[in-house]
């Protein structure tokens, strides 16, 4: 296959994924990683959000239970697959949904371990103090690159930082980044760290390509 030292973003990996670049050092990895986690913990603290991973129904009924539950500003923060999605947004509003997905017969809808309403609108307000937590910081060109989310191009180092300030409000389309990069050629998918979940949805789009996650090689 092709060489497959590309990093996609999913939640707050996009940091880790900076410092394997060398776009950020490690140790303004872990400056911005701590920073930003900071100012979401106080958001959480202070606007309580939350949200749920729901499984088995299709984008237009996951649409339609946001549409049902308007005034919780819930909304959908990450396109996993076909069938696989993220709800963000008010306490309560996750809770119904999760009500509402099950009844309509989705294959689980569980809640994420999250008090913030992460990759929702309603932490676009935010985007002013990351970039001011980002105004010291160097961005050095990418030796490897790193797809933008919702452009799913490759990000250019003029951009970095206006990314990082938006894109912790706006949706992750991680099912699209994989599709373009499967589209291009690539064969081998790596899930840096302990978990294995991306691995799996990985293996669910595409059961040809390798994917594996960094814990099974330890």
């Amino acid at each position: 296959g092709r060489n497959p030292d590309i990093f996609a973003e999913h939640s707050m990996g996009i940091y880790s994924a900076l410092a394997a670049s060398e776009a950020v050092s490690f140790e303004e990895g872990l400056f911005i990683t701590e920073a930003i986690g900071r100012l979401l913990k106080k958001e959480g603290t202070t606007h309580p959000g939350g949200m749920a991973s729901v499984i088995g129904l299709p984008l237009e009924e996951v649409q339609k239970i946001c549409e049902d539950l308007n005034g919780f500003q819930l909304s959908i923060a990450n396109y996993n697959g076909s069938m696989q999605f993220v709800l963000s947004g008010e306490v309560e509003g996750v809770e119904k949904a999760i009500s509402l997905a099950l009844s309509r017969k989705a294959v689980s809808a569980t809640r994420l371990a999250f008090n913030a309403a992460l990759h929702s609108p309603s932490l676009y307000s935010l985007r002013g103090e990351i970039l001011m937590i980002l105004k010291g910081i160097d961005i050095r060109p990418l030796r490897v690159p790193i797809l933008n989310h919702w452009t799913i191009q490759p990000l250019k180092r003029e951009e970095v930082k206006d990314f990082l300030s938006q894109e912790i409000g706006r949706p992750v389309y991680w099912n699209r980044c994989m599709e373009k990069l499967l589209r291009e050629g690539f064969t081998r998918f790596i899930e840096v760290g302990h978990e294995a979940t991306l691995t799996k949805l990985m293996r669910w789009m595409d059961r040809d390509a390798e994917a594996f996650s960094a814990r099974d090689r330890v």
